[in-house]
């Protein structure tokens, strides 16, 4: 689930002139497998409601609570008009308190406040409930991301006990970027790890590039769970930290996203409404 405040991959956003962000709100929310669902209806201000302990885009949003943060789900679903709703609650033990810059002028920031929570999914619509570890974090940038970035991957592994590691590389328009590797605590620190080799996946149906890392054997694709134009999230394994390991990787294009072709695809996916 993504929340959005000034909807970063919204062609209705972007066509504004991006002054507005409020104006411009969203709620992504995507189940995997069977029932698979998807949901994104972007909303103009008079949905957005802004509280001291959270953020709500008309009945779906987040809000810290005594435990941690509670996130509401109401939605409906596109292509196929299905709905989507209810709770998902996130009990981290401790906060990451430090932000990353993931460009070179430090216009564009990112913070894994919860790399690995217990979390529960109570779903009503479809009737769906779990519980396991997740993951928690926020991006905020004072710039369009296409402004910046041509490309960049992204990969989180849970080692286990509440411990995690998280890569990051971003490649900029100019040819510069920056590159993480991070190991988690459960305790919210967080420390610079050795880099592991970056290997090559196939690419999607797309051909949306992607990367994972992995020591040793390359990293082997399980699951593509989101393969769009610019966007691609995929579950793989890799040898990491001394062990075969589940881990879910995401790889975004801003030069394919930047693309008028694309822009006007997106609000079969994503409508609008007031």
């Amino acid at each position: 689930m993504i929340v959005f405040i000034g909807s970063v991959f919204s062609p209705y956003y972007a066509w504004s002139g991006k002054r507005d962000p409020l104006n411009h709100v969203a709620v992504n929310v995507a189940l995997y497998g069977n029932p698979g669902r998807w949901a994104m209806t972007e909303r103009g201000r008079k949905r957005a409601q802004q509280r001291e302990t959270g953020f709500f885009v008309s009945n779906s949003g987040i809000e810290r609570t005594a435990e941690g943060f509670r996130i509401q789900v109401d939605e409906r679903c596109m292509p196929i008009p299905r709905r989507l709703s209810g709770e998902i609650l996130i009990k981290p033990d401790a906060l990451t308190p430090r932000a990353f810059a993931i460009d070179t002028k430090g216009e564009h920031h990112w913070r894994p406040l919860a790399p690995s929570t217990p979390v529960e999914v109570r779903m009503s619509a479809p009737a769906l409930n779990w519980n396991g570890t997740g993951y928690l974090d926020m991006n905020w940038g004072t710039v369009p991301l296409e402004a910046t970035f041509s490309h960049w991957d992204w990969m989180r592994v849970d080692l286990g006990n509440g411990h995690s590691a998280i890569y990051y590389e971003t490649e900029e328009l100019s040819g510069q970027g920056k590159r993480l590797a991070l190991k988690c605590a459960p305790n919210g620190a967080v420390e610079e790890c050795a880099p592991s080799v970056r290997h090559d996946l196939p690419r999607t149906l797309w051909r949306v590039k992607r990367s994972g890392w992995s020591d040793g054997d390359g990293p082997t694709v399980r699951r593509t769970l989101e393969d769009t134009p610019f966007y691609v999230r995929t579950e793989l394994d890799a040898d990491l930290f001394g062990a075969r390991r589940t881990a879910i990787q995401e790889s975004l294009s801003l030069r394919r996203f930047n693309n008028t072709v694309v822009k006007l695809m997106l609000p079969f996916r994503m409508p609008r409404l007031p």
